[in-house]
């Protein structure tokens, strides 16, 4: 028997088997498959004959994204998103389509190939080493504990910094 699916050569062996004349019971065992699916293979021979035992009715779902695919990863390559929320803020901006947290991640690991990784945070420089208050916003803003970070860079520096900041 050749056919490239697995899974039509067992209805075909079930079917010859069935007309060497066996039981059911020993269908199963040699088959290696359930009663109920030696059942189903003898039913849809008997219904469409050969041509219906190498039809495949498994469903396979379509994702409601693959027609945006390069609308979404060309500019998900050019800027890519911080966060899972922030994707699918983007995509529902892109396409009208708001994904859940899980299916945005599934979505950009198995559809996009991207990968989430953990960054660094960068702060900018000090401007001339002068510690302004907009250096200090833009370094809180960005730092995960940043009352501890202003204080310390103010110590370190020797200035004051506006306590409307800290």
């Amino acid at each position: 028997m050749e056919h490239p699916s697995g899974l039509t050569k067992k209805k075909l062996h079930a079917v010859y088997l069935k007309a060497l004349g066996l039981p059911h019971q020993e269908i199963e065992r040699i088959a290696r498959t359930s009663a109920d699916n030696v059942t189903r293979y003898l039913k849809a021979y008997h219904e469409g004959g050969l041509a219906s035992l190498g039809v495949s009715r498994n469903h396979r779902p379509v994702s409601s994204l693959q027609p945006y695919h390069d609308q979404i990863k060309s500019p998900f390559l050019k800027q890519p998103p911080h966060t899972v929320s922030e994707a699918s803020h983007e995509i529902e901006v892109l396409t009208g389509i708001k994904l859940g947290p899980s299916a945005c991640r599934d979505f950009m690991r198995k559809r996009l190939g991207m990968k989430f990784r953990k960054m660094a945070v960068r702060t900018p420089p000090l401007c001339g080493g002068v510690l302004t208050s907009n250096n200090v916003f833009n370094r809180i803003a960005v730092m995960p504990n940043a009352w501890t970070a202003a204080y310390k860079l103010r110590t370190r520096q020797g200035t004051t910094v506006p306590n409307v900041l800290i």
